[in-house]
């Protein structure tokens, strides 16, 4: 594979988890992705252990070691952000208020934030190269 192939289907990853996170956020739907509830607390504590269970699990996927994934995990997030910012800007399938989008979307962003300290963390003392 070459770099613009790499970054495709990192991007395709992307996609694919957002996707995944929103059918999980419209299953839980307003009754547990409320604003200052112990739930959605409960999914912030969570998120950090599921997130490198997920980084792990792209990086046997795609065979890049953990300690290489920043700059595949750069991808995804850029997609999985870029998502959201349409998504919250343009629709309305985060929610009907603006409290239930800022509950929905707020894990959304804080899981790929998250993800990316994860990548700084296993990569440390690596050269990343874009």
């Amino acid at each position: 594979m070459n770099r613009s192939t790499d970054h495709l289907l990192f991007a395709v990853i992307g996609f694919v988890i957002w996707l995944i996170f929103i059918v999980i956020a419209r299953t839980l739907g307003p009754e547990i992705l409320k604003p200052e509830s112990t739930p959605l607390l409960i999914i912030y504590i969570l998120s950090i252990p599921l997130l490198y269970i997920l980084i792990w699990m792209v990086s046997k996927l795609t065979g890049v070691p953990l300690n290489q994934m920043l700059v595949p995990l750069v991808v995804i997030t850029m997609v999985i952000i870029t998502l959201d910012g349409i998504v919250i800007g343009f629709t309305n399938i985060y929610g009907e208020t603006d409290a239930q989008i800022r509950a929905t979307a707020g894990p959304l962003l804080y899981g790929p934030g998250i993800g990316l300290i994860m990548a700084l963390f296993l990569g440390r003392g690596e050269n990343h190269t874009i």
